[in-house]
């Protein structure tokens, strides 16, 4: 479920919604810490999207997991309106507690097309470092 995270309000390309997220740190040697978001479809979309996370450690160095939604198991195109999706991917253990930021979005893996944020002409939503 959705409970427990982080607030956010977010739209991509009119029809998926960010409404949470949180950080799960790593419990255990070869358990990644991961980073859940939780999406609400708005509208349906015709197309599978995939979820770039992309994340930044302090030291500078740059990591990316990319996947559609629930390691694939929940594309976007099967999204009902009202649906609320959580959506965790892992983050490299490398980085465990020293992540930087967080940019996340959309894209077309056929075209690499990305889906804006509504209202920007922006591709990538920066999420707040959490308190």
């Amino acid at each position: 479920s959705c409970k427990s995270m982080s607030p956010i309000d977010v739209t991509f390309g009119g029809a998926i919604k960010l409404i949470g997220y949180r950080v799960v740190q790593s419990v255990a040697i070869g358990d990644p810490a991961r980073i859940v978001l939780c999406w609400q479809s708005i509208k349906p979309v015709p197309v599978d999207y995939t979820v770039f996370v992309h994340v930044i450690d302090i030291r500078g160095d740059a990591f990316t997991s990319d996947a559609q939604p629930r390691g694939g198991t929940y594309p976007t195109s099967v999204w009902l309106p009202g649906d609320e999706i959580e959506d965790g991917h892992p983050l490299p253990a490398v980085i465990d507690l020293v992540v930087k930021h967080v940019t996340i979005g959309f894209y077309r893996l056929d075209t690499g097309e990305r889906l804006t944020i509504d209202g920007t002409n922006e591709t990538e939503l920066r999420l707040p470092n959490e308190p």
